[in-house]
């Protein structure tokens, strides 16, 4: 089987992704009720779930190794 870059993989982008956006609001990165609606309320949520849904796709259609170096 084949190798490739850390960074070229799906499954890890995806698993980076989801998880700035879950910390997004330690940097104050916030949405606030006042100033957003339902959609902007869960849209940490709804990036979270679709990243991760990303990263288990790229782990599923890989067919390459993660190398680190």
């Amino acid at each position: 089987m084949e190798s490739k870059l850390i960074l070229k993989s799906k499954t890890i982008i995806g698993i980076v992704l989801a998880t700035l956006v879950l910390w997004a609001p330690q940097v104050g990165l916030d949405f606030t009720a006042e100033d957003s609606g339902f959609l902007l309320e869960n849209l940490d949520k709804l990036l979270a779930t679709g990243f991760s849904a990303f990263a288990v796709w790229g782990r599923m259609v890989s067919d390459t190794k993660v190398r680190f170096k």
